[in-house]
């Protein structure tokens, strides 16, 4: 059930979650009321907060789903503070994946990170492909497992016409709409296959940011895109969002001074922006 080469680091904890209504209990497999943490009694030996993680085990689905988790040594010793969003068993494991392709390149470092917490998957074992374009399916799939956010609650086709319930990202498409992380096309399609653009991905950091409860800039957030040679050409409906991942450092413009609003991203650089999200959010140490 743990990813290949994963030990386990320190205890297991399980956790249920009820409804209490008059004399009845009803197991809630996910908790949506206010936000709970929980902090491990200390832990001997030196910890790496890349590659030591918490995953929520679920046997019943026999998977495993990265949580969101702070850590903190002092002493020679390790604290580990989560999130409980759903009933499962709780571990922290110490895990290090690497790709083979990416020696030397500018992204290694936070690739692995990811990786190692099981945010992201290679387009291989072995390979993750770094330069290739990210498509809109697999930056849904990254940024539902970034947050931490379980299976959907919903019929995984039930939203897009070109999303088949068999396909490889439909339960993370499905919780993404669910949390209102994304949304279709007018016609409606969710176009899985197409390469995701600057300005969509910048809609879905944001969003990602204020789910996980993280302050935004505010204010003229116009005027910074106003050093933009093609601030004309970011659509209405993505201004706000280009202009807080700017503002925040979340996204910068290209080398010519441009947005590029539907220029798409590589792999890497979704890694990478993926990392910084996550880090403003405080989802994972600074």
């Amino acid at each position: 059930m743990l990813p290949d080469q994963a030990e386990p680091f320190g205890s297991l904890l399980e956790v249920s979650f009820f409804w209490e209504q008059g004399d009845t209990l009803t197991t809630l497999s996910v908790f949506k009321g206010a936000e709970v943490k929980f902090t491990t009694v200390p832990l001997a030996g030196a910890v790496s907060a890349d590659t030591v993680t918490v995953l929520l085990l679920q046997p019943s689905a026999g998977n495993y789903t990265f949580v969101p988790a702070l850590i903190r040594e002092e002493g020679g010793k390790a604290q580990i503070t989560f999130r409980l969003k759903a009933s499962g068993i709780y571990a922290a494991v110490v895990h290090r994946k690497t790709f083979t392709d990416l020696n030397g390149h500018w992204a290694a470092n936070e690739v692995t990170m990811l990786a190692s917490k099981t945010i992201i998957q290679g387009t291989s074992d072995k390979e993750f492909s770094p330069n290739a374009p990210v498509t809109r399916a697999e930056f849904t799939a990254m940024l539902v497992r970034a947050l931490g956010l379980t299976g959907p609650q919903a019929n995984p086709n039930r939203s897009f016409t070109d999303v088949n319930s068999g396909a490889w990202y439909a339960s993370a498409v499905a919780t993404a709409v669910e949390n209102g992380l994304i949304e279709g096309f007018a016609d409606g399609e969710f176009r899985p296959n197409e390469q995701i653009t600057r300005q969509q991905m910048s809609v879905l950091l944001v969003r990602a940011l204020k789910l996980a409860g993280a302050e935004t800039p505010a204010g003229n957030l116009s005027a910074t895109l106003a050093g933009f040679e093609d601030r004309s050409q970011i659509g209405a409906w993505a201004e706000e969002a280009a202009a807080i991942a700017v503002e925040s450092g979340l996204m910068k413009g290209r080398g010519n001074g441009s947005f590029a609003p539907e220029a798409s991203s590589t792999r890497a650089e979704a890694a990478t922006v993926l990392a910084r999200m996550l880090r403003m959010a405080g989802l994972i140490n600074s």
